[in-house]
């Protein structure tokens, strides 16, 4: 049955435009929304939201609104046709179907104001400014965001009230008319989002790698004369667990010797944590203290991380290498915490460094990962990390203190030898108390299990960590020092700028970097979208 009231056809391009970029929007957004700890009714419903690169879907879907937002009110200037959103001198008429109509044009502003809050607050959301809260912001655009399914119900309800199912029915069959209002306009509203990304690369923030005869001396605490000579930028990061209001900034400054880059990284972290799932002495056997580490979401007995990404592209959301969602590969198993895995879909390499402040840290390294195309998945894994890897290593590193792991209970793989013994449950479990000591066992401070050396008394805690020598090869080609005092965390590293490796980013001009920080936190890191761009200078 087609309508007899019917819309011009620019009206119905722009209109279901709208509702195209509405909906991507929302089912892209709200599973970013569903990733976050404080994720409600955005992860209940987690069903019906879209799964994969969201992220750069939901940009997309920005700038849909952007185009309509913009274009919509030069068509109607162009056109003539101001007069569809003033709403009249009274609500109120003796015809109901009049009444509607003007109740209908304050819905159209409600709308307008909506998505205008929407806009905005993603725009701050992208640009992340230092002195706005990310978090209140986020507050503020997941509301306007719960609002337009309820604006909708009000939407449909006043145009079925003006004529019922002829008036919603016009929308399906447009009239020719006004069409080269639209014409004279949609070339403005092209430019203006090709003006909008043009000016986004431009903002991003630079990383100079300054060329110096001398190398600082890699101690940690990042005080040497030439990092104070050496210009640094300011990265803001957010959503991270266990920082105040999920965000942290991380100074980034880096230099260059010959063949060597020497980097520099500070950011604030209220606590030093060591305490990586500890081991406890039970009357049922050694125990993994842990809230979440079961499904690989642990955020309390964790150690504190850093992380580094290189790439050759500056596509957003680690260079598309974040993939939201309980399952984002069809056939293949999803992480175990449902939030989601980092692959990339055209076969490239992301070079990423990996420092954790307790497994590497003991050994004066970051470990040496990257993220590639998705791996096979087999039924013996007990995670599937699609393409996240290490790097291949010749020998050297850490492991873990158990031979198996089966609902929390463990047998260690090594016991501390008895010299080494006395600290030995000495440690405030407390996961906001800064840790002394690092929670790592030397290899040759320990010796293997057994029953009759396993006789340290109930309440025993041993680090489930035992370190070795460095790791060797391609995946141990990183040195780095950590420092925390005072709050901060200050980590030193080097590499050279082309290893040769495959599964590495030369450094060099126009690589994309982008850092991540973990408190105490598996993997709950706080991140930024815009990349930093490299930038060697002779």
């Amino acid at each position: 049955m087609k309508s007899s009231v019917k819309i011009d056809w620019p009206t119905y391009v722009l209109h279901w435009l709208l509702v195209g970029s509405v909906g991507l929007s929302l089912v892209s957004g709200m599973r970013i929304a569903a990733d976050g700890q404080d994720a409600n009714l955005a992860a209940a419903l987690s069903l019906f939201w879209l799964q994969g690169n969201v992220i750069q879907w939901h940009l997309i879907s920005a700038l849909g609104l952007v185009f309509v937002v913009f274009v919509y009110p030069l068509f109607l200037i162009k056109a003539k046709q101001t007069g569809r959103w003033r709403p009249g001198k009274r609500l109120a008429s003796n015809n109901p179907t009049v009444t509607w109509r003007r109740i209908g044009v304050y819905l159209h502003w409600l709308a307008a104001l909506i998505l205008l809050v929407l806009l905005v607050s993603g725009l701050v959301l992208y640009v992340n400014p230092d002195l706005v809260s990310d978090q209140g912001v986020r507050w503020v655009h997941r509301l306007m965001a719960w609002c337009l399914p309820l604006y909708l119900v009000l939407h449909v309800a006043g145009h079925w009230l003006q004529g019922g199912i002829q008036q919603l029915l016009k929308m399906l069959w447009p009239r020719r008319a006004y069409g080269a209002a639209l014409f004279a306009v949609v070339g403005a509203g092209i430019a203006l989002i090709a003006l909008t990304l043009g000016v986004d690369r431009t903002q991003y923030q630079t990383l100079q790698l300054i060329s110096v005869p001398n190398a600082p001396v890699m101690d940690g605490n990042g005080n040497d004369e030439i990092w104070q000579q050496t210009p640094a930028v300011h990265i803001k990061t957010v959503r991270g667990a266990n920082f105040p209001g999920g965000e942290t900034q991380v100074q980034v400054k880096a230099v260059r010797v010959n063949d060597d880059s020497y980097w520099l990284f500070s950011w604030q972290d209220l606590t030093r944590s060591q305490k990586h799932l500890p081991l406890q002495k039970t009357e049922a056997g050694w125990k993994v203290l842990q809230t979440e580490f079961g499904r690989q979401d642990e955020d309390g007995f964790y150690e504190d991380k850093f992380a580094l990404m290189l790439s050759h592209s500056a596509k957003l959301a680690g260079a598309g290498t974040a993939h939201l969602g309980p399952q984002p590969l069809d056939h293949k198993p999803g992480a175990l915490g449902g939030r989601g895995l980092h692959y990339t879909k055209d076969g490239s390499i992301v070079d990423v460094w990996h420092w954790k402040s307790v497994r590497t840290g003991v050994l004066n390294q970051m470990d040496d990962n990257f993220f590639g195309p998705p791996k096979p998945a087999y039924e013996s894994e007990v995670r599937y990390k699609a393409g996240y890897a290490n790097d291949p290593k010749a020998g050297g590193g850490f492991r873990m203190n158990w031979t198996y792991y089966n609902d929390d209970l463990v047998q260690p793989k090594r016991l501390p030898r008895p010299e080494y013994a006395p600290r030995l449950g000495q440690v405030n479990l407390d996961h906001w108390v800064s840790d002394d000591g690092v929670w790592a066992m030397q290899w040759d401070h320990t010796r293997p299990w057994t029953p009759e050396r396993d006789q340290f008394p109930v309440g025993t805690l041993i680090p489930s960590v035992l370190s070795a020598e460095g790791i060797q090869g391609d995946r141990g080609d990183i040195t780095a020092i950590g420092r925390w005092a005072d709050g901060r965390w200050t980590l030193e590293a080097r590499r050279r700028l082309d290893t040769g490796s495959k599964y590495d980013v030369a450094i060099a001009d126009g690589v994309y970097l982008w850092v991540a920080v973990f408190d105490h936190s598996q993997t709950r890191h706080s991140y930024h979208l815009r990349p930093v761009r490299l930038e060697l200078i002779p």
